[in-house]
């Protein structure tokens, strides 16, 4: 499936209408499904429903389930193969045992609020499996103000349609990875799965930045990962602010090129003066 399609649009411009094509992103139902158990015991189960931006559907997925505590290692996923555009199949290794119990929740997750297909808020508290070293890593306010920039850059998909989240993993002045999707959880959830894919966790050395508010559950996925710093494009909610300082996470909002805001643990932020 494409991720994004072109629409006949009536723009209104200078006391004019002009009829001129548009590039607007795809937003589309994936169902995750889950086959895991002993072989010749396997079960087959309907996850999550989610709505999101086509392609990088594995990475969505493999990162869906770590965020969820449902898989902890890249090798605990056996194969990864589409149903159909609209349906993934994941299935387990054998050694893997899934509890579906704390999975309560609505079949639908939304895309751009994870914690609204959930039916109660004990059930997301998932177990965080790295403890953050506070004051660690040690970033300057140049290079926190470094990262809109970098963000805007590698945003492809948002500079075609305007209509995406991202999110990146940042390690100092580069950027390891961009993902982008309709939905803000799902971004993350993209970037995260590329991790487990392609790193080695606990991400102790790196920073998140996100084009959207801080939420409680983007705080939280980006914890599961071990990644000591997440910064957002706008504000944070009260309930990320208590969960990133009860889990020595530094957490920043309203950044811009020239200012942000710091909620929780300032330590690892130094103000780098201009040399006279």
């Amino acid at each position: 499936m494409k991720s994004r399609e072109n629409h006949r649009i009536k723009k209104y411009d200078d006391g004019r209408f002009t009829e001129i094509p548009d590039p607007v992103s795809v937003e589309a139902p994936l169902q995750i499904s889950l086959r895991h158990g002993k072989f010749g015991q396997r079960s087959t189960v309907k996850l999550a429903m989610t709505m999101r931006t086509p392609g990088q559907d594995d990475l969505l997925a493999s990162g869906y389930l770590f965020t969820e505590n449902l898989i902890q290692h890249r090798n605990d996923i056996v194969q990864m193969r589409h149903l159909s555009d609209y349906e993934i199949l994941v299935e387990l290794s054998e050694n893997v045992t899934v509890d579906l119990t704390s999975q309560a929740r609505n079949t639908y997750v939304n895309s751009s609020c994870g914690i609204c297909g959930k039916s109660e808020l004990t059930e997301i508290n998932a177990t965080i499996p790295y403890l953050l070293t506070p004051g660690l890593p040690q970033i300057t306010s140049a290079e926190v103000c470094q990262w809109p920039g970098l963000l805007d850059e590698a945003q492809l998909e948002f500079r075609e349609t305007g209509g995406t989240h991202a999110a990146a993993l940042i390690r100092k002045h580069a950027v390891i990875n961009v993902q982008e999707d309709v939905g803000r959880h799902n971004a993350l959830d993209k970037l995260l799965g590329f991790a487990l894919q392609n790193l080695s966790l606990p991400l102790s050395d790196t920073a998140v930045v996100v084009s959207s508010r801080a939420s409680f559950e983007l705080v939280q996925k980006a914890l599961m990962a071990g990644i000591p710093i997440l910064a957002s494009f706008g504000a944070a909610s009260s309930m990320a602010i208590e969960t990133a300082l009860d889990n020595n996470m530094t957490l920043i909002g309203f950044l811009k090129q020239a200012q942000f805001n710091v909620y929780t643990h300032g330590q690892r932020v130094t103000i780098q003066h201009d040399k006279g």
